[in-house]
């Protein structure tokens, strides 16, 4: 049988949430790498501040590619899941 409007809405919010769990994910090993980046720079074989800055800049890039991308896919999958055949 054919989805309800109210059963599409449910599955909706439900990829919502599995794609603001992802984007938690992500954001979370953005976090370590920063953690990472920051103990590179105090180490032994330590690397310039210059080095790190960019380091954490380049991470940040890819955090937005990466929820960029998690955007697009949640956007579609909901107008796929909204669409009436």
């Amino acid at each position: 049988p054919p989805l309800s409007t109210d059963r599409r809405k449910q599955l909706v919010a439900k990829a919502k949430k599995m794609a603001e769990d992802t984007k938690v994910v992500i954001r979370n090993a953005r976090r370590d790498g920063n953690k990472q980046a920051d103990a590179l720079g105090k180490g032994d074989n330590h690397i310039s501040e210059d080095e790190v800055a960019t380091l954490k800049d380049e991470i940040q890039e890819l955090l937005k590619k990466y929820e960029a991308q998690v955007d697009s896919k949640l956007d579609t999958k909901s107008k796929e899941i909204m669409s009436v055949d």
